[in-house]
């Protein structure tokens, strides 16, 4: 076929290109012409997306086309989020002002709906009031943020107070979270507050409106009934999840993440010794890390009081820790922010204060008071908690100019999708191998001597707790360590580990336990070398967006490993069975041609159905027969001859052979996990990507039937023949895995 017969079969297709160069445009403008064309120019220096335009009129020649965007579009502008709240923030503001009046939230209303969705509360009538409508003289901060301004109110949100008790002692990302803010200058009921969610800073707005009964605010509240600051920040916080019941039960680590952006790893203290505990925390405060702790209630009732004072099932801050003489001692604050405290040794006014001087009391900043904060010695801490949780931060985020020694972080944003990229734990070995795989590189090795591990992982699940309590997923990761040889790259792509390459690897390292967190982590000590990292939930088919996220003492960068789009050139019509059932099967075309030697449609289809299939699970539809005869209808005769009759019915004979192969289940139709296997077999490897395209695309309900399936493979060949003729042809610098085909405005194949 020339290259006029192919462009021929082309007429009424839109083929779509994604171009490198301004040349590439040129290169196709004397082969496609005027036939209606849609021409994706991108920039491969920052891959920015810079036009599409449909090359059907003389204003959009397609030689005119390097002017028309290289030239004078607009590079796509970064995320913008920040800025864009903030000037929603001033537009609020100044509406207000010049219209005299207090803002009203529409999103988050005075209502019920923002409280609960399930559990009403049990007080009535509940009373929303700005600040100024309970107390004649309100503040945002009096006298400096502090944890003793910290009250827990109603809700079961321990968790979330603690992480706010560890973070207001530093003031960089205290101000980070809680921009300082007034009821006086340009006051009209508006604030802001800043959390990070998934990789980005987002601004909360919230009006001041909070949920009263008997004149005293429900949920939390300071000690000083004069400032707000605790009370409005809760309230965003309650925004940003979608109500203040969504709060009830978590983990200091979700909210400690939210403050910082920071990546918490977990620790049981039974587990370390004292002296090894004792420098995991001292080293982690001098970091800027944040600490919460707790013990689990282990057949007791949650948030009961034990014999010693502390709570079970409750979450507590970690606010300090010092060495007095031989004494190692950890101080520890409840949020409740009362009297129930630890009544052990080193507790306030206990024996063990008289041995330590009021010089190194005062040094240490130690007081007693009804305030929740106590003080316990590193053994008493080990002895009676079981989970501790530490919040490792940069620094540099809130202060580019501070010394304080951070990790280098990087992230990959992912997507767990039904049969095509959630494999499952390793548990699922038909499955596991079709998890994302992230590449990274450790190129040298911490030289701090009592460094616990030079590389921290931790692997985030997108926020479940805004769909109305809907649980989260249990999860984990595995970590391999590949040799030079095992991943190949090609393209600008490292391919993926095959299944059976990732099966007879044993990981070098794995998640502590697959358990329903929003996120879960792990600090290891990796060895110089690359490594491959599959995070999975437990079981397969748990659809999810995730982030895996990564810190080392040295810079690195995380890469998605994927297949490059490519079929294999091995014959699988070279075989003696094969010959023999074609030239058997051939005769019948004698028979069934009529007297004018060639095959129409329908006597094609008569022939698939009756002589060739003679089965229910490889039913040939008409119009399929359609797509697949018209390939090979060069002269648009709408017949076949026996040259071009033998060519086409080769190929079915494979294509049928492999379907019956891997529909294990013999239903007629494939699963994706089976469509993969089959398209394994028949030699093409599929990008995650492509793949993702293609079932969707292709599949009817949750199964790809047989006469999909043929479709499927006649499109990717018709794509793949036409690509490599224009490329030939035109030497054009565009990859295969970059080419689309568009009918009627859909998108028939798109292989990226």
């Amino acid at each position: 076929m020339n290259n006029d017969d192919l462009y021929k079969k082309a007429l009424q297709n839109q083929l779509q290109f994604n171009l490198y160069t301004d040349n590439d445009v040129e290169k196709i403008s004397n082969l496609i012409n005027s036939r209606k064309t849609v021409v994706n120019v991108i920039n491969t220096d920052n891959k920015n997306y810079l036009h599409s335009t449909e090359m059907n009129s003389d204003s959009n020649r397609i030689e005119n086309m390097g002017n028309a965007t290289m030239s004078n579009m607009e590079f796509a502008k970064p995320n913008k989020a920040m800025e864009s709240k903030q000037s929603n923030y001033d537009k609020i503001v100044s509406q207000c002002i010049n219209r005299n009046v207090l803002w009203q939230d529409p999103d988050f209303p005075a209502t019920s709906i923002s409280m609960y969705y399930n559990n009403p509360i049990p007080y009535n009538p509940i009373i929303w009031k700005r600040p100024f409508e309970i107390i004649s003289n309100p503040h945002f901060i009096k006298d400096g943020a502090s944890r003793f301004d910290i009250k827990q109110g109603l809700l079961g949100n321990c968790w979330f107070l603690a992480a706010l008790s560890c973070l207001t002692p530093n003031e960089k990302m205290f101000n980070k979270v809680a921009p300082d803010q007034s009821f006086t200058e340009k006051y009209c009921g508006v604030f802001k507050f800043n959390f990070w969610q998934y990789g980005e800073w987002v601004q909360v707005i919230i009006d001041d409106r909070l949920p009263t009964y008997n004149n005293q605010l429900i949920y939390q509240s300071s000690h000083d009934k004069a400032e707000f600051w605790g009370a409005l920040l809760e309230k965003a916080y309650a925004k940003l999840t979608g109500s203040y019941e969504a709060l009830t039960g978590g983990h200091a680590s979700e909210a400690m993440t939210d403050f910082t952006g920071g990546l918490c790893e977990g620790y049981n203290p039974r587990e370390k010794k004292p002296d090894e505990l004792f420098f995991i925390v001292n080293n982690s405060l001098k970091k800027c890390s944040l600490i919460s702790c707790s013990i689990e209630s282990k057949g007791t009732a949650i948030e009961s009081e034990l014999s010693n004072g502390l709570i079970v099932g409750h979450a507590y801050g970690v606010t300090s820790i010092t060495k007095i003489g031989h004494y190692k001692l950890i101080r520890i604050r409840n949020p409740w922010g009362d009297k129930h405290e630890w009544k052990g040794a080193w507790c306030d006014g206990s024996r063990e204060w008289s041995q330590i001087s009021k010089d190194d009391r005062i040094k240490n900043e130690i007081k007693f008071d009804n305030d929740g904060e106590f003080w316990m010695s590193i053994d008493d801490f080990i002895r009676n908690f079981t989970k501790m949780e530490v919040c490792n931060v940069n620094m540099h985020d809130f202060d580019e100019f501070s010394e304080i020694k951070s990790w280098k972080s990087n992230y990959y944003e992912g997507k767990w999708t039904n049969g095509i990229t959630a494999g499952g734990c390793r548990n699922n070995k038909q499955t596991y191998s079709i998890n994302p795989q992230f590449i990274i590189n450790i190129n040298d090795l911490n030289k701090d001597k009592d460094d616990t591990g030079n590389v921290l992982v931790g692997l985030i699940q997108k926020d479940r707790r805004k769909l109305k309590k809907r649980t989260f997923f249990p999860i984990g990761f595995d970590i391999y360590k590949i040799a030079n040889n095992t991943s190949t790259q090609h393209n600008g792509k490292i391919n993926m580990l095959s299944k059976n390459q990732i099966l007879s690897m044993s990981p070098t390292v794995m998640s502590p336990s697959y358990i329903n967190l929003r996120e879960i982590a792990g600090r290891y000590k990796l060895a110089v070398g690359t490594y491959c990292i599959v995070p999975t939930t437990f079981d397969p088919n748990c659809e999810s967006d995730f982030i895996v996220r990564v810190y080392t003492e040295n810079e690195t960068e995380i890469i998605e490993a994927d297949n490059n789009f490519e079929k294999s050139k091995t014959d699988l019509t070279n075989t003696e069975t094969f010959k023999n059932q074609l030239d058997n099967d051939l005769d019948l075309f004698k028979q069934i041609n009529g007297n004018d030697g060639v095959l129409d449609v329908y006597e094609f289809e008569n022939f698939l159905n009756q002589y060739f299939s003679q089965n229910n699970r490889c039913k040939y539809l008409l119009d399929t027969c359609r797509t697949i005869f018209s390939y090979y209808d060069d002269e648009f005769r709408g017949k076949l001859n026996y040259e071009q009759f033998k060519k086409l019915y080769s190929k079915l004979i494979v294509i049928q052979k492999c379907f019956k192969q891997f529909d294990m289940d013999k239903n007629g139709s494939f699963n994706v996990i089976e469509l993969r296997c089959a398209l394994f077999n028949l030699g093409y490897k599929i990008t995650n990507k492509m793949y993702s395209y293609i079932v969707l695309r292709y599949k009817e309900g949750n199964a790809l039937t047989f006469s999909n399936f043929v479709s499927l493979i006649f499109d990717i060949d018709h794509l793949i023949e036409f690509y490599n003729k224009l490329k030939s042809t035109t030497n054009l610098n565009c990859r295969l895995d970059d080419v689309s085909i568009i009918v009627n405005n859909d998108v028939v194949l798109n292989l990226q």
